[in-house]
């Protein structure tokens, strides 16, 4: 999709659970992009929008905000935080 956009050349960094044996809840993804951006765990947020995507990041030890969505049920009160929408990261002091 990235090519296809022809945005790939803005992104340094591109994971994919294709990359893993295991899929989450297992952390292994999230351990992985950690090592790779060489960021340190508290300074990372992952927004999620699915159950085993939030216990996958919180095993990891990530701090976690859950993207609601009025269209599909999912359980998201384990995330540290709940948005309705990616803008609301940009447009509120939620940091």
């Amino acid at each position: 999709v990235l090519k296809q956009c022809e945005i790939e050349t803005y992104f340094k960094y591109i994971v994919s659970g294709e990359n893993f044996k295991r899929t989450k809840p297992d952390p292994e993804i999230y351990e992985y992009t950690c090592k790779q951006i060489g960021v340190s765990k508290e300074e990372i947020w992952v927004v999620e929008d699915s159950e085993y995507g939030i216990e996958a990041a919180k095993k990891a030890g990530l701090k976690v905000m859950g993207l609601y969505n009025s269209k599909l049920y999912q359980d998201l009160t384990d995330a540290n935080l709940i948005i309705s929408s990616l803008k609301q990261i940009m447009e509120e002091d939620i940091w």
